[in-house]
């Protein structure tokens, strides 16, 4: 082995660095990409998969009748019942998104879009789920043959969910899909991939059962999903942090990151996830409520630098949690 200098040495501990990085990034989408074919394999040549329905002795599979398998999605995708969204298209604008089922939509003196929004609207209308409109989404098709594709707002009245539906995209969704799906995995949380509808992309639902904390009071549906995304303008990757920053992270929103997670550290190194905070008193608040469950101080509420007011705290796995407030 060659003798460095003190620099030459830094310097060749850099290059490594880097090129493992690189090697690992290969790997990761190497993986990503069997995983795939493996996938795609199984599910057109492998046996059927039975899923639980929640007692050993009587699962729920292909064969079982419609009422049990619409008794199964009720109970993985619960959410609001009495309102739900709805996809459309534009097919003349390839436009495309979700809008809440209404009574009313498009009714002569009624309906107000697209000049006035479904929230603000004095004849709303909105349907409520029901097993003959589970039926349709499973089927795809409504009683006219048309597409039918319904949605579901997740979050409850009371601030709960029982599921998170993670979307990926742009070049890096298969890698970012496989680290959440294997994220969840080591944390003993059911998790289920599956790719999206151009193809160009992964949706992952999660099963999870806890408190969601919602910085806005609104009563809009389109509002009501998680991290503050919207339907259908959700969020997106914003910004990335280098290889050579120190640390290798991805930040989520819409011009600018609201939710930032890092990746690729060694497994011996906790994770660190920021969420954006409205105000300062948002940060303060979320210390509070973070150590009133059980959190660690890892940071009191206070300015860490110019316009960048912060508070950390560790969750029960050591992992450092940050809520922060960029502004006056």
């Amino acid at each position: 082995m060659p003798i460095f200098s003190m620099t030459q040495m830094d310097a060749r501990i850099s290059e490594l660095v880097a090129r493992l990085t690189v090697l690992e990034r290969e790997r990761a989408e190497i993986v990503a990409e069997i995983d795939a074919l493996r996938s795609a394999h199984d599910a057109g040549t492998g046996a059927v998969k039975v899923v639980p329905s929640g007692r050993a002795d009587d699962p729920t599979d292909r064969n079982s009748p419609i009422e049990k398998k619409i008794a199964l999605f009720r109970r993985l995708f619960r959410g609001r019942s009495d309102v739900f969204p709805i996809r459309w298209e534009n097919r003349t604008t390839g436009r495309s998104g979700y809008a809440p089922a209404c009574g009313n939509e498009w009714q002569p003196g009624i309906c107000g879009k697209p000049k006035v929004k479904c929230s603000a609207c004095p004849n709303q209308a909105f349907l409520a789920v029901d097993e003959a409109l589970i039926e349709r989404h499973l089927r795809g098709t409504d009683v006219n043959g048309a597409p039918f594709v319904m949605g579901v707002y997740p979050m409850l009245a009371d601030n709960t969910c029982s599921f998170l539906a993670a979307d990926f995209d742009e070049e890096e969704w298969r890698r970012d899909a496989f680290a959440f799906r294997n994220s969840c995995e080591r944390h003993g949380i059911p998790v289920a991939i599956e790719r999206s509808r151009s193809g160009n992309g992964a949706h992952a639902t999660a099963r999870v059962q806890g408190r969601v904390y919602r910085s806005d009071k609104t009563t809009d549906p389109s509002h009501n999903v998680l991290f503050g995304a919207r339907i259908p303008d959700s969020m997106r990757r914003a910004k990335g942090l280098p290889d050579d920053a120190g640390t290798d992270g991805v930040g989520y929103g819409f011009d600018y990151p609201v939710f930032w997670i890092d990746r690729y550290h060694p497994h011996s190194v906790k994770q660190h996830t920021a969420f954006a905070a409205n105000t300062r008193a948002e940060v303060d608040a979320f210390h509070a409520a973070a150590l009133k469950a059980g959190g660690a101080e890892n940071g009191a509420p206070g300015l860490r630098k110019p316009n960048y007011y912060a508070a950390f705290v560790l969750d029960p796995d050591g992992n450092n949690i940050e809520a922060v407030f960029r502004g006056d």
